[in-house]
C-alpha cells in the first residue's frame, strides 16, 4: 500500500561572469500522493564550469517529520528531503513548499520557486460488517473509521469480491448476496476515495446451508438391495424429502433394489423457512457373480480345477486343506480324505460369489480285497443306479451330487448283502448326464463316476 514517490527537480542553473544571471531552477513543481505513502525530493549544488563561482539550492525546511541528507557525488553536493506522510496530513487543499537557488559571489542573484504536494485521503476502511439472513443470505457493509472527505472527490467507491480470488465482483456500498454452497468464504472489500487512492482488506464468513449428503457413490450387483438415509445439515423446523425429481414428499429413506443397469438417485429438500439443497450419488450396477466349478482328476489324485465363468478379475481357491492358489484354473494333488475346496470370485467391489463343494479323495491303484471295492453296474445305464459291491454285511451310505456339486439325491444309509447289489432310491428319476456317486462302508470312501444315458 505503501508506495514511495521520487520527485527529481531538474535545476538548470546558470552562472555568466559577464552578464551575471540570476540561477534558474526548472522542475515538476506539483505531485499527489496517498496519505500514508512518502514522497522525496532532491535537489543539487552545482560548480560553475567556467569560473570559480559556485551555485548553492536551499529548501524551506517546513516540512513536518521530514528528513533532509546531503551526500558528495563527484563535484555535486546532492540534497535530499523526503516525507512520510501519514492519516493527519490528509487534506483537501495543497501543501506548499518552496527552494531556492543562491549565486554564491551575489547572493542577490537569485531564483525561487514554489512547488505543492497534494495529499489525498485514503478511506479508512476498519472491515466488514455482515447481517445473515435465511437461505445463505448476507448483507455486507463496509465498517469505517475517521478520514477527511473532500467535496470536490464526491462519494467513496466500494467493490467486493466474493470467494477471493474469483472473479466474483460487485461494486456497491452495501451489498446483498446469497450462497449456494456451505462453509467458509474469502471475502475482499476495495475502497477508493479521491481519484487514486484505494484500501483493502480481506475477512471470511462461514456459511451453513440446508445440505442433504447421500454419501459417495456406490455400486450394486444384481440381487442386492440399498437403503439410502441422506444427512442433513443446516436444518430449520420440518424437513420434506423429494426423490428422483418427484414433486410428492416421499420418506427419509430411499430403497434401491433389482437394478439392471447404472442408476442415478437425486434428492431435494426443503424446510419451514423455505430453503432448499440437494444431493445425487450414481449407483453402478455388476451383474452377479457366479462361482460355479468343475474338477477333473487328470492324474491319480491329481485334479484340475476349471471355473463356470473366465470373464472375472479376481479368483481365489481354497483346496480345503491349507492351499490356495489364485489362478483362474487350478491344479492340486490330494492325499486320501473328505474335502470341501471353495471358489470365490469377485466382479467388482461387494460383488463377488463364493461356492464350495465336498469332495472324496481315494487311493488310486492301492491293491484292494474285494470287500473294500465298489463299482457301478452297468455303466453306462439307462435305468436305476446299481452298486456292486464285496461286503458280506453291513451299511453303505450313498449320495450323488452332478459335476457342478449341486447335490442331486441327498445322503441315504442302505443296508448291504453279500454279493448283492444295491439299488440307489431315487436314480431312476435323475435326467440323463454325468454323476458322482459317493460311497463310504466300513471307514471306506470312494467316489465313482456314473453316465445316465
Amino acid at each position: 500500500m505503501k508506495n514511495q514517490y521520487f520527485l527529481l527537480l531538474l535545476f538548470l542553473l546558470t552562472e555568466a561572469n559577464a552578464q551575471n544571471f540570476p540561477p534558474d531552477v526548472k522542475g515538476p513543481f506539483a505531485q499527489k500522493v496517498c496519505n500514508g505513502e512518502q514522497v522525496c525530493f532532491t535537489d543539487m549544488k552545482v560548480s560553475d564550469k567556467n569560473s570559480s563561482d559556485t551555485v548553492r539550492v536551499k529548501w524551506n525546511y517546513g516540512i513536518a517529520k521530514a528528513v533532509f541528507s546531503k551526500k558528495m557525488v563527484g563535484k555535486y553536493e546532492e540534497w535530499s528531503l523526503c516525507w512520510q506522510t501519514s492519516m493527519k496530513d490528509a487534506s483537501c487543499t495543497p501543501h506548499f513548499f518552496s527552494i531556492t537557488a543562491f549565486d554564491d559571489n551575489d547572493t542577490s542573484l537569485s531564483s525561487t520557486r514554489s512547488f505543492s504536494v497534494i495529499v489525498e485521503p485514503t478511506i479508512d476502511l476498519r472491515g466488514g460488517k455482515y447481517t445473515y439472513g435465511k437461505c445463505g443470505e448476507v448483507t455486507m457493509e463496509p465498517v469505517l473509521g475517521n478520514f477527511i472527505r473532500c467535496s470536490k472527490y464526491g462519494d467513496a467507491w466500494y467493490r467486493w469480491t466474493i470467494d477471493y480470488p474469483s472473479t466474483k465482483m460487485f461494486v456497491a456500498k452495501e451489498l446483498k448476496y446469497t450462497f449456494t454452497t456451505p462453509g467458509q468464504h474469502v471475502i475482499k472489500l476495495e475502497g477508493q476515495y479521491g481519484g487514486q487512492c484505494t484500501w483493502d482488506i480481506y475477512d471470511t464468513v462461514d456459511i451453513i446451508l440446508l445440505q442433504p449428503d447421500l454419501g459417495r457413490d456406490t455400486q450394486l450387483c444384481s440381487g442386492q438391495s440399498l437403503n439410502i438415509k441422506p444427512t442433513i445439515n443446516g436444518t430449520v423446523g420440518k424437513v420434506n424429502y423429494f426423490w428422483n425429481g418427484s414433486t410428492v414428499a416421499g420418506a427419509d429413506n430411499f430403497l434401491v433394489q433389482n437394478l439392471t443397469a447404472d442408476t442415478k438417485v437425486s434428492l431435494k429438500v426443503t424446510d419451514s423457512l423455505g430453503c432448499t439443497g440437494s444431493d445425487d450419488i450414481v449407483i453402478k450396477h455388476f451383474e452377479k457373480a457366479d462361482a460355479a466349478f468343475w474338477l477333473t482328476e487328470t492324474t491319480p489324485n491329481n485334479f484340475m480345477f476349471n471355473p463356470k465363468l473366465a470373464n472375472y478379475p479376481s479368483y481365489l481357491w481354497n483346496f480345503g486343506d491349507g492351499f490356495t492358489d489364485t489362478n483362474r484354473i487350478a491344479f492340486h494333488t490330494y492325499p486320501l480324505g473328505t474335502y470341501w475346496p471353495s471358489l470365490k470370485v469377485v466382479v467388482n467391489g461387494n460383488c463377488f460369489d463364493t461356492l464350495t463343494r465336498a469332495f472324496v479323495a481315494y487311493p488310486i491303484g492301492i491293491d484292494q480285497t474285494p470287500e473294500h471295492s465298489f463299482s457301478i453296474y452297468p455303466n453306462p445305464s439307462k435305468g436305476t443306479l446299481m452298486l456292486m459291491h464285496g461286503l458280506s454285511s453291513g451299511r453303505l451310505e450313498v449320495a450323488v451330487v452332478d459335476l457342478m456339486g449341486k447335490t442331486m439325491l441327498p445322503l441315504q444309509t442302505i443296508a448291504s448283502q453279500a454279493n448283492a447289489g444295491i439299488e440307489v432310491q431315487g436314480s431312476a428319476q435323475l435326467p440323463s448326464g454325468v454323476y458322482l456317486v459317493k460311497v463310504s462302508a466300513n471307514g471306506i470312501v470312494q467316489t465313482l463316476k456314473w453316465v445316465k444315458e
